[in-house]
């Protein structure tokens, strides 16, 4: 939908920045990149990856600019994107600021975690329920979701949507055969920890020995040592390399030459490195956590397993002995993005959104309006 002739202009808010290193970041800066954009976009970060100081100070600048911008009729819709814990309390405000000078409201969750702590009795759980059943839309990322929102915080069904997250195809063109006569090649991406699971994954590299010819890279931003103390006792620590943060370029070439993208995480909304994954036509071994098997299909496009080190160094092994059935779930990962996780239908039902949101508050406006016979 466009107004008076243009894109919507669309006020998007990013816990850090288009430059953060969460999924969440991941995504709307794949959007800002792409000349196809189904709206003109301002971004506004919240919070920063450093003191609590200066994540206050960030979060007050952005205050002060979305309070400008709604003021000014700068912005058809606030796009907002809402997690967990203090990031309700924050948007919150944003929301009300919003109402206050008429700007229709879109919230984004994707906070990890919220379905199993919906009927916790913490007054951010509450603050969350009440803002998302009086959004003007609420944007799921996926089936299972648009479920919690609908059938246990009470947000009407008309108002949520669903839209996966997706990744550009940056894998088009290439053949994404891999030798099946090198070691089992195994990535993950994310943040170095508990709640990604890479206690787990360790555990399971550990399990694995050198009973299997195999390696392994683990990318990602976190605290390495415990966990190379791990694999060194194992006698497996020169398998597997911890690079720190590396970019996308970086991160989508590692998908395309590993065999299996895992992610054992604890905690997850639809995650990034699977549907990356997927399009670089990796198999994929993770937990069910969130929609993650709305990505990964168990027993086709890899393995969705409990949160344990003996299932996933189970997975890793029978898959380095078959590599027939890892080949043809590496083959139907592709396809999984190509039908359910492309740009091009996320940004469609992006725009759809919008237009939903606008076309709803256009008619709302006019009920509002005293009739010409009055």
């Amino acid at each position: 939908m466009r107004t008076n002739g243009r894109k919507p202009r669309v006020l998007c808010v990013v816990p850090r920045g288009l430059e953060g290193r969460g999924g969440i970041e991941r995504a709307f800066r794949y959007i800002a990149q792409h000349d196809d954009a189904p709206a003109e976009f301002t971004f506004l970060a919240t919070r920063g990856d450093g003191s609590r100081v200066g994540s206050l100070l960030i979060f007050a600048n952005a205050v002060a600019r979305f309070s400008w911008i709604a003021a000014t009729r700068q912005a058809d819709i606030a796009h907002i994107n809402l997690s967990l814990r203090a990031s309700a309390y924050r948007k919150a405000l944003l929301w009300a600021i919003a109402k206050l000078f008429g700007l229709p409201v879109i919230f984004h969750y994707h906070g990890g975690g919220f379905d199993r702590r919906v009927h916790e009795k913490k007054l951010w759980i509450d603050v969350t329920k009440y803002i998302l059943r009086r959004a003007d839309g609420v944007i799921a990322l996926g089936e299972r979701w648009r479920q919690v929102f609908v059938d246990e915080v009470g947000v009407p069904a008309a108002r949520t949507i669903v839209i996966y997250n997706a990744v550009p195809d940056f894998a088009a063109g290439r053949d994404l055969a891999r030798p099946q006569d090198r070691p089992l090649t195994i990535f993950f991406a994310g943040e170095i920890g508990e709640r990604k699971g890479v206690d787990v994954l360790v555990g399971a590299l550990a399990k694995l020995g050198v009973s299997r010819n195999w390696r392994c890279t683990i990318a990602g931003n976190g605290d390495v040592a415990p966990f190379a103390r791990t694999l060194a006792d194992a006698g497996v620590a020169e398998r597997v390399r911890f690079p720190g943060w590396i970019g996308m370029d970086e991160i989508h070439a590692g998908m395309l030459d590993s065999d299996i993208v895992a992610l054992p995480s604890r905690s997850e909304a639809l995650p990034i490195s699977l549907i990356e994954g997927a399009a670089a036509g990796a198999a994929m071994v993770c937990t069910g956590v969130g929609a993650s098997a709305e990505i990964n299909e168990h027993g086709v496009t890899g393995y969705v397993l409990p949160i344990e080190a003996d299932a996933f160094a189970e997975a890793f092994n029978e898959l380095a002995a078959d590599r027939g059935k890892l080949s043809a779930m590496q083959k139907a990962a592709r396809t999984r993005y190509l039908e359910r996780f492309t740009f091009a239908r996320m940004l469609e039902c992006l725009g759809e959104a919008y237009a939903l949101v606008l076309e709803a508050k256009a008619v709302s406006r006019a009920g509002a309006r005293p009739s010409a016979a009055a």
